[in-house]
C-alpha cells in the first residue's frame, strides 16, 4: 500500500477500507506520523532571491514568484518554466506571467516537487545595460 502523498487520517480510512474489505468487520486504524517530509518548491533563474521554500496548500506560480522576491529586470516573463513529476515521468510547462497578471492565463496551481524557472530576456539586458551606460538625457554616445 502507498502512503505516499497521503494524510494521516487519508491513509487510516485507506487502510481501514482494505482490511474492511477482506478481513474484519468495522476496523479502526490509527497513523501516527514519526517523522514528516518537508515539502517544498524551488524557485531559480531571473528572480531576486532564487532557492527552496515550503511548499503551502494553495501556491500558485505568482505567489511563487513573490517568495522569490519577484522576477528582475532582465527576466522573460512570458518564458516562465515549470517542472514536475507526473506518473514517474519529468514534465515541463510553460507559462505567461504578463498573460496571468492580465488575467488571460489562469495562475497556475503548484504542488510539491516542482520547480519554477525564470527565463532571461537578453534583449531586456542589452537594453537596461545600455541606459545604465548613457546616464545624460538628450546627448547621443558610443556604445
Amino acid at each position: 500500500m502507498t502512503a505516499r502523498g497521503l494524510t494521516a487520517t487519508e491513509l487510516a480510512r485507506t487502510v481501514e477500507a482494505a482490511y474492511a474489505a477482506e478481513y474484519l468487520r468495522d476496523p479502526r486504524v490509527s497513523v501516527l506520523v514519526k517523522k514528516a517530509q518537508t515539502r517544498t518548491i524551488a524557485v531559480e533563474g531571473e528572480v531576486e532571491l532564487p532557492g527552496v521554500y515550503p511548499f503551502a496548500e494553495g501556491q500558485t506560480l505568482l505567489t511563487a514568484l513573490a517568495l522569490a522576491r519577484s522576477p528582475t529586470e532582465k527576466a522573460k516573463l512570458d518564458e516562465i518554466m515549470i517542472f514536475r513529476m507526473i506518473g514517474g515521468q519529468r514534465m515541463a510547462g510553460r507559462f505567461d506571467a504578463l498573460a496571468i497578471r492580465g488575467g488571460r492565463m489562469p495562475d497556475v496551481a503548484l504542488l510539491p516537487g516542482d520547480t519554477v524557472v525564470v527565463g532571461f530576456s537578453s534583449s531586456r539586458a542589452a537594453f537596461l545595460d545600455a541606459v545604465r551606460a548613457l546616464p545624460v538625457l538628450g546627448v547621443f554616445r558610443p556604445f
